[in-house]
């Protein structure tokens, strides 16, 4: 991976709440969730997601 995409990626999780969804959607594995299924795990407002 190149700088330039690791820079913008590394941009996109330095919000606490996308930090918390990816590290969330890491441990459920390739079946992934929905979105009102992760903001009801994280206790989360489905506004934002």
């Amino acid at each position: 991976m190149d700088s330039s995409t690791a820079t913008r990626m590394f941009e996109a999780l330095s919000s606490p709440v996308r930090l918390t969804v990816f590290r969330r959607l890491v441990r459920e594995g390739p079946e992934g969730m929905v979105a009102s299924a992760i903001a009801e795990a994280l206790d989360l407002p489905p506004t934002n997601l």
